[in-house]
């Protein structure tokens, strides 16, 4: 576990750990992540709208986007693939910046692992570390941000088996499909 330094004071990154699997080839998953990074409102209920930000294009290592969490904008986070390896489909995604959400940029991060199971299906790992502020809400929402990302990957699932653009207003029920199909 990353220890983060505060003044005197050293507090630990928190961490968490997702899986899907997903009945669509690892190189289909792989394109959507990285090939339309800068488009995650298309397959992530929780993002309002998103786009490019800077000028590397989605898919290469530095690119950036940024994702707003309402209608008004007056809540987002900036992120950047920040490490990628392409022959074994990983890369992470690290928090740059943010606005009226708890995260602490440059700290928290997510990496994510598309594994190939056979020619038809593969698993996304996700593993995340993250830090808030106050530090306490990290420790109190650890199963909220656990929840948000099981979420996004069960929303990868659905844009990508049923060519669906993912809302809020259809997640309650994408879930409840995705629930019932496992």
């Amino acid at each position: 576990m990353t220890q983060l330094k505060t003044g005197t004071k050293e507090l630990k990154v928190l961490s968490y750990r997702t899986k899907i699997t997903i009945c669509k080839p690892a190189e289909v998953v792989w394109q959507l992540l990285l090939g339309e990074y800068s488009e995650v409102s298309k397959y992530a209920n929780g993002i309002f709208e998103s786009g490019s930000y800077g000028s590397i294009a989605d898919g290469q290592l530095g690119c950036s986007r940024i994702c707003y969490l309402n209608k008004s904008k007056s809540m987002f986070m900036r992120e950047m693939i920040e490490s990628m390896n392409s022959d074994n489909m990983e890369f992470t995604n690290k928090i740059t910046a943010t606005k009226k959400i708890p995260i602490i940029p440059n700290v928290s991060k997510t990496t994510v692992k598309v594994i190939p199971i056979d020619e038809f299906s593969c698993q996304i790992e996700s593993y995340s570390e993250y830090q808030t502020s106050p530090y306490f809400l990290g420790v109190l929402m650890k199963r909220i941000f656990k929840s948000t990302m099981m979420d996004f990957l069960i929303s990868i699932n659905h844009f990508l088996t049923k060519n669906e653009i993912v809302y809020a207003e259809n997640f309650k029920r994408i879930k409840k499909e995705w629930k019932n199909r496992s």
